[in-house]
């Protein structure tokens, strides 16, 4: 399943998912969004999409036991601060995080 389209609602800036094991396909989200939360969703990859969205503050993905991948460049979102990965216990690959990263701040 996957959730409906809210790339419109331009004014969105809080997405919470978490908890909809039916999602097994990443949303598509509008570009301003700051807070997204799949926690427990079942996803299994997340697309190099999300790297343009550059007002990205906190993207929580913990729990998502069928995340497999997770090959985001993080250098690209600038305005991450808040990662969760815990939990997902089918990841097999994550990229290099840099020296330097905008304003990352918490890596869970």
């Amino acid at each position: 399943q996957s959730f409906p389209d809210t790339e419109h609602l331009d004014h969105l800036q809080v997405l919470n998912l978490c908890g909809c094991i039916g999602i097994t396909i990443f949303p598509e989200v509008p570009p301003n969004i700051k807070e997204l939360c799949l926690k427990g969703t079942s996803i299994t990859e997340i697309p190099a999409t999300i790297e343009s969205l550059s007002r990205l503050v906190k993207l929580d993905l913990g729990n998502c036991k069928e995340l497999l991948d997770f090959l985001v460049k993080i250098h690209n979102m600038e305005s991450l601060e808040f990662l969760n990965l815990s939990g997902c216990t089918a990841l097999k690959s994550f990229p290099e995080i840099p020296k330097r990263v905008g304003s990352f701040q918490y890596l869970i």
